[in-house]
């Protein structure tokens, strides 16, 4: 995962990646794929226990891995 490391970033840089971060969190449909996620220790499946069109899982599959929330090894 992506971590900040506050020290070498200015307050307003730190900041606007943790509200970033915090935006994509607030999201129901986003927490429940990182819920589900870390139960299956995969994005396998998902389908089957989502409630969302198909082309929805994706588009929140990228924000999540976009902010360092989800990393490709996840994926497998």
């Amino acid at each position: 995962m992506d971590e900040i490391v506050v020290e070498n970033m200015s307050f307003e840089k730190a900041s606007e990646r943790y509200e970033k971060k915090s935006k994509a969190l607030a999201d129901r449909q986003r927490l429940r794929v990182t819920h589900e996620i870390v139960k299956r220790d995969s994005v396998g499946g998902l389908m089957e226990v989502m409630d969302m069109t198909q082309s929805k899982l994706p588009h929140h599959l990228k924000v999540l891995m976009d902010l360092g929330l989800l990393s490709e090894e996840m994926e497998e």
